[in-house]
Order: structure tokens, then sequence, then C-alpha cells
């Protein structure tokens, strides 16, 4: 039989039957499924009723112009099922279309060419290509592609940025190079497991770990920022900052410049590290040592001073020697002390009174100089010979003759030359031109007695 447009239909779907009873007062009932008004049959009391006049359908509801009356089951709509049927579509549109609803492509899917391509066997998507492919060859991805050379870009506006040229986020190619840019007054963010990790903020400051741009005064927030034209500025709170690993060979680890010249470096020599200057003259740190170096921690001989005449240091702490002209044990200077000591006169059977007593000392490394002053008067028995006693150190016993002294002044009639003791805190009186040694009457009679010896000390 001919026929115009598409075939008859060789099947129906299933009929849907609702069943509501009516209390006399309520007029919405809801259906099982949805339904225009003209796609169902409502009968009350066994009377079909009049569609848009006795009833309306909206969604899953219906609504009767009036209450049906009170019964059980009374009323039952029944949704009539729509003839099946295959609708056979042209294979082209040439005019404007709308589609009202889903759009099912089973194959590939092309828009004018090569603007939009959908590639249905890889799951990939195009732009301005109608073969998106990608460098692991495989995946499912967006390719878009500008064969004229003027960028390929992915905007992203919303109302808050306006939608022109120059607003919003864009992520794009141009030529040989990528480019992130944010158009708008704000901050690139980069978050990673629901956290921010990094950001540029609109200044063009780079913030990794934080979002304090001024964690350089904080001292709780951990984070690296760099801050443009100004400072790099990284915290951590209790643990290392910094770790600079320099692998295979020695040589510099971190070098320093001012004006594109080198003016310093830290650097590494057979496991030891080493600060030094443009010149290469540094120090170097091996276990319990500070010695001057090269750059790379070799040594350096005789060639580094320690000061100079118009930049000294202040003071200098030493629980140790130091070796002066030379490395060998008599090059070392192990003492220096400046200090006072009181000295007394001492003589078998005699008792002094002192007017003055009173004594300083110097020694440098195992030479003492000591310097004293005595008046005093003797009683008791003043006839046997006298010494001054308590020098800040004992004598070194070098040979059998006393050790050399220096000088004295003495207001009495008796020439008198001051000579240390061996191994000994004793000062002999001797006189001058005979073997003989000052008593106590010669010495001690409010006479002054001003004097310096010099000796060699244990």
């Amino acid at each position: 039989m001919s026929y115009i447009g598409n075939p008859p239909a060789e099947a129906y779907t299933n009929t849907v039957k609702d069943t509501f009873s009516g209390d006399g007062s309520t007029t919405a009932f809801t259906m099982s499924q949805i339904s225009l008004t003209n796609d169902v049959r409502v009968v009350v009391e066994n009377v079909v009723q009049d569609p848009t006049v006795a009833y309306s359908c909206a969604g899953t509801t219906l609504t009767f112009t009036s209450a049906p009356p009170t019964g059980t089951n009374n009323i039952y709509v029944v949704h009539l099922g729509p003839a099946v049927m295959t609708a056979l579509p042209p294979a082209e549109i040439a005019q404007a279309t709308t589609f009202n609803s889903n759009v099912s492509v089973g194959g590939n899917l092309t828009v004018d060419t090569n603007t939009l391509y959908v590639d249905s066997t890889n799951n990939n998507v195009g732009i301005r290509t109608s073969s998106p492919s990608f460098e692991s060859g495989t995946g499912t991805g967006l390719e878009i592609n500008n064969s004229s050379g003027n960028g390929a870009h992915v905007k992203l506006t919303d109302a808050a940025s306006g939608s022109g040229g120059t607003n919003g986020f864009d992520l794009y190619a141009f030529n040989t190079s990528g480019y992130i840019e944010n158009y708008e007054a704000g901050s690139i963010v980069f978050r990673n497991g629901g956290s921010e990790r990094a950001r540029v903020d609109a200044s063009g400051n780079l913030l990794v770990g934080t979002t304090n741009v001024n964690i350089r005064d904080s001292s709780t927030n951990d984070g690296l920022v760099y801050r443009t034209g100004n400072s790099l500025d990284v915290t951590n709170n209790g643990n290392t900052v910094a770790i600079f690993n320099r692998n295979t060979d020695d040589g510099d680890i971190v070098t320093f410049r001012k004006g594109a010249v080198d003016v310093g470096s830290i650097g590494t020599g057979s496991g030891v590290m080493a600060i030094a200057g443009p010149s290469g003259n540094g120090l170097s740190f091996p276990n319990n040592l500070v010695l001057p170096s090269t750059s790379s921690a070799g040594a350096k001989d005789a060639s580094t001073d320690l000061g100079v005449s118009y930049s000294r240091f202040k003071d200098l702490y030493l629980s140790g020697g130091v070796f002066l002209g030379g490395t060998g044990s008599s090059n070392k200077l192990e003492d220096y002390e400046e200090g006072s000591w009181t000295p007394y006169f001492s003589s078998a059977n005699a008792t002094f009174s002192y007017g003055a007593q009173s004594g300083n000392y110097l020694k440098i490394g195992g030479i003492v100089h000591a310097q004293f002053y005595l008046r005093a008067t003797a009683s008791g028995t003043t006839s046997n010979v006298c010494s001054i006693t308590n020098l800040p150190f004992a004598s070194q016993s070098i040979d059998a003759l006393n050790q050399w002294g220096s000088s004295i002044w003495f207001s009495g009639s008796v020439d008198i030359q001051p000579l240390v003791n061996n191994n000994s805190s004793a000062v002999s009186l001797w006189k001058q031109g005979a073997v003989a040694i000052a008593t106590a009457a010669e010495i001690a009679s409010d006479y002054y007695l001003v004097g310096h010896v010099s000796y060699r000390a244990n």
C-alpha cells in the first residue's frame, strides 16, 4: 500500500495504568510518569473524561476541574503508548534547526569541516583539526589548532571578569611558546589535594607553600617567596631551611655576585667546606680546625693575614698556645699573664713590720718579670741572712747557679744585687762585690727597697 511520510507503525509501546480513589474534595493526583493532557485517557466512575475540559496534566500531576466523587479505585488513568517507528532523518539539514531535547551521535561528529571534531574511536576532541593527537599516542584530550599562527587559546571568563579580549584567564600557545595569562588584577593559584600549593600574585610575586608575601617578617610561617625586584625569602619552622648539593666533583656550591662579577663563594674540597672571597682567599673547616684555604679547601700556607693596621680584631681568646715565627715547639707561646703579688721579707727568727708592701708581675711564656716595693722594720734576731719570698711563680731549676736578677734601688747603705734562687719562690739579696747575703738588720731598718727581677718559671 502506498503512503506518504514514515512507514506505518509496526508496534506500540506498553501502556501504563494509574488508579486513584476519590474523596469528593481532592482535585490533584500524582501519576507514575510524566504525561501530556492528550496522552492519557482518564475515566471516573466508568465515564471517560474530556481532556482540557475535565482535566489537565502538567508533569506527573493530574488536575481535575472539579473534585471526583467519593469511591474506592473509582478513578483510573491510562497512559497511551505511542507507536513504535523508525524516523529516517535527511542526509543534510540545510536550514537552521533547533533541537529541544537530547541529540545522540553514534560515530564521529564534524562541525563545519574542522571547526569542531569529535573522534568517537579515540574519545578525543579537536578544534580546527580533524586529527587530534597527543605525545603518548593514546588517551583522551582536547587539541586546539590555529594554522594561521595567531595562537590557540582556552579562555575562561565570568561575570566578575567580563568577556572582552583582555578579560578573564587565558591559556594559550603562540609560535613556539606557551602562556598562562590572567588579565585581571588577581592571582594565578595552583592547588593540589584540596589545598593551595603555590601562587603568582597580581604584583608578580611567586609564593610557594604560603599565602603570606611578607613571610620574612613571620616567625611561624613556612614557605618560599620570590618578591619581584626585591628578594628571595625562605623560612622553615623547626627544620632545615635550604639544602645545596653538588654531586661528583669538588668546587663551588654557591657563588655570590655583585653586578655580574663574582664576589665570593661557598665550596668544597675532599669533603671539607670552604668560604672564599673573589680572589680565592678563604677559610676551610676540617675537623676541629679553621684553616686559610682556597675556594675549594686547598691549603694556603703563610700567605693570609689576620687583620691590618686600620682594621683590627679586638680580643683573642685562646685555651692553648700561639706559634710565632715557626712551627716548632720552641716557637710556641703558651702563656701571657699580668697581675699583682705580695712580697715578704724572710729571715730566720726575725719578725717584720711593713710600712709598704706591693708587687706586680708580667709573665710571657716561661719568662716572669716581677716588680716589688718593700719598706719594713725587723725585730727579733736580725743578724741572719734576709731574702724576698712569695714570687708569683716558682723559678725553674736551670743549673747550680742562681738565675739572673735585674735591678734594684735601696735607700740603705748596703749595695744589693738581687738573684732569684733555682726552683724557688725567693729572691736572695746578695751584696755587691762580696760572696755574702745581706742580713735583716741591713735591709729592714725602715729602708726603701724598690726593685725588679726577671727569671724563667717552671
